[in-house]
Formats: C-alpha cells, sequence, structure tokens
C-alpha cells in the first residue's frame, strides 16, 4: 500500500513560498537602501555647491544674515551648508597633498628650505651582460672576479 505524502508536498511548497517571499523582501530592502545611499550623496554633494555659492557671496561681503534672507534659508542652514563646502575643500586639499606626498620625496636644499624631490627608481645596469660575452667567458663566468674575466 502506498502511502499518500500529500501533506509533506504541501509543507514544502508553503516553505518554498515562504522564503521566495523572504528573498523578495530582502531584494526590496537592498535597492530601497541603495536608492536612499545615492539620494544622500546627491544632497550631500548639492550642499557642498550650495555652500560654495554661498561661500562667494560671503566674500563678495554679504552678510550671512542677508544671505540667509535673500535665498530663502535659515541662518543655520547657510552656516552648515558653507561649513560644509569649506570642509570638502580641506578634504580635497589634503587628498591631494597626500598624493603628491606619496609621490614626492621632501629634501632641504642649501638655505634649509624644504624642497619635494621625486623619486625615480634608478636600474643602473650593473648586474647585466650587455654584450653577450659572458656567456663564452668560461673562466670569468666562473671566477667571481669581473676584472679577471675583463
Amino acid at each position: 500500500m502506498a502511502v499518500a505524502r500529500k501533506g509533506s508536498l504541501n509543507a514544502r511548497q508553503r516553505a518554498r513560498l515562504a522564503v521566495q517571499a523572504d528573498q523578495e523582501k530582502i531584494k526590496r530592502q537592498v535597492d530601497l537602501f541603495t536608492e536612499a545611499l545615492t539620494a544622500v550623496d546627491a544632497r550631500d554633494q548639492a550642499e557642498i555647491r550650495l555652500g560654495h555659492a554661498l561661500n562667494e557671496l560671503r566674500g563678495m561681503g554679504l552678510s550671512r544674515a542677508d544671505i540667509a534672507d535673500r535665498s530663502g534659508l535659515t541662518s543655520r542652514e547657510v552656516t552648515v551648508a558653507m561649513r560644509a563646502a569649506t570642509e570638502a575643500e580641506t578634504l580635497d586639499e589634503n587628498e591631494a597633498k597626500e598624493a603628491s606626498e606619496d609621490d614626492a620625496q621632501v629634501v632641504s636644499d642649501d638655505e634649509g628650505n624644504e624642497v619635494a624631490e621625486e623619486t625615480i627608481p634608478v636600474d643602473r645596469g650593473d648586474n647585466r651582460d650587455v654584450t653577450g660575452d659572458a656567456d663564452s667567458d668560461l673562466e670569468g663566468a666562473h671566477s667571481g672576479d669581473r676584472a679577471h674575466a675583463q
């Protein structure tokens, strides 16, 4: 007599559907977090651009209160945006400085001033046989004395 396994088949189907629903929910969460983080990055970049413009206006002699009044922003928003732009410039300068320091070594000249000296690896060719005669010179090749081989 064959045993009916209809109940276990339905349980497996329900389990598959539950796993599939969980996977779809997780995929949707990943998509939403990706969208949210992309929007946050865009907002940060927009705030930096706003800050650059506001810093230029400030440099033209306008007060923060005047800038806030004319732009429709609060004084706090103006200050935050200006600070974000300043910090972004500082970070960019530091990154550029670190990159240039990686490529250059700082040394002092004769007058004690720091001067960046680019470090370039030099291959003097001391270990090269440019003429190819080392292969035919058995005595010099085995003696270990380069002067004797010449």
